[in-house]
């Protein structure tokens, strides 16, 4: 792995390469977060891409010895959530979970289609009705695979206790809607 602190020295002197490797470190973490919390490929690509330009411009305010991954998570999310205001300021709709796991699945055979459109559309409509702060939670820990402290020093210093609980019902809430869809799926 590169020396991150060189890179981002290199960076800041305006090697546009270095910051290129940067990306390429940590782009497929940061989409995955972010796509967890859009529901949407196009737009996480779009968000992703958005972020790492923020991080460009926000470079020389980075404190060295931070952690870069979670400072560039943290950067993805704030992209992210101005994504998701504006959608609902301006009624904007993406992509529906089915049509997504279409595109993503057209190599599959029908049987295999249905049951990764089913289980997209129930993540994605899951993950839509969760709070904010639990679904940040939730795809900084699941999607993103960030520890509890990092997830902790990601969301503005919040106390580890205040992620665990919000992770906890996150978690709870999972439980109960997918004990209801294998329930429902029984009759």
């Amino acid at each position: 792995m590169p020396d991150e602190q060189g890179l981002i020295s290199r960076a800041l002197e305006g090697e546009a390469a270095a910051f290129e490797e940067i990306v390429r470190m940590h782009q497929r973490g940061v989409y995955r977060v972010v796509a967890a919390m859009v529901g949407n490929a196009h737009d996480a690509e779009d968000i992703t891409q958005e972020a790492f330009v923020r991080a460009w411009r926000a470079l020389p305010g980075f404190r060295a010895g931070s952690s870069l991954k979670t400072w560039l998570t943290r950067i993805a999310l704030n992209a992210a959530c101005d994504h998701l205001r504006r959608q609902r300021r301006w009624g904007l709709v993406a992509l529906s979970a089915r049509e997504e796991q279409t595109l993503a699945s057209e190599a599959a055979g029908p049987e295999e289609r249905l049951m990764s459109r089913e289980l997209g559309e129930r993540v994605a409509g899951f993950l839509a009705q969760l709070p904010e702060r639990e679904r940040t939670i939730f795809a900084l820990r699941f999607s993103g695979g960030h520890s509890l402290a990092e997830i902790a020093e990601i969301t503005g210093g919040a106390n580890l206790n205040t992620v665990k609980t919000h992770l906890y019902r996150a978690l709870a809430k999972a439980r109960e809607r997918l004990g209801e869809a294998r329930g429902g799926g029984d009759e």
